[in-house]
């Protein structure tokens, strides 16, 4: 089945079927980001952050390090989240080994980010 096919299908079912892919991904992004949420108390074991003082600071300083920091930060960890579950359901269907190991190098790079960045949050270099 194509992808035209499955976005625009024809009759009636053409949008409901674009609904339901916009849902199913939101869906998804907030199951990540609650992984992510989950995961916190237990990276914070590892490299602390001390997130009550990030948010008593003035508001500048707070919408300055949530667009330098934060946001990038969110952003790799669900990535990363994603990509792992992705590598995972990969080698229960027939893949080629060259997209595992494509899959298996993204995962690094996204966490390897999300660890710098935390250690930028956390004060350290």
């Amino acid at each position: 089945m194509a992808l035209r096919e499955i976005l625009a299908p024809e009759g009636p079912a053409g949008p409901l079927a674009i609904l339901t892919i916009v849902v199913v991904s939101f869906v998804a992004g907030g199951l990540l980001d609650a992984v992510r949420d989950s995961l916190e108390d237990l990276w914070d074991k590892f490299q602390p952050i001390d997130w009550k003082t990030l948010f008593t600071q003035d508001k500048d300083k707070i919408e300055s390090f949530r667009n330098s920091y934060f946001t990038y930060y969110v952003f790799d960890c669900n990535v990363s989240a994603a990509l792992i579950v992705v590598l995972g359901l990969s080698f229960r269907v027939s893949h080629p080994w060259w997209g595992q190991l494509l899959l298996g190098v993204f995962v690094i790079i996204f966490l390897w980010n999300a660890y710098r960045l935390r250690a930028q949050i956390a004060g350290k270099p």
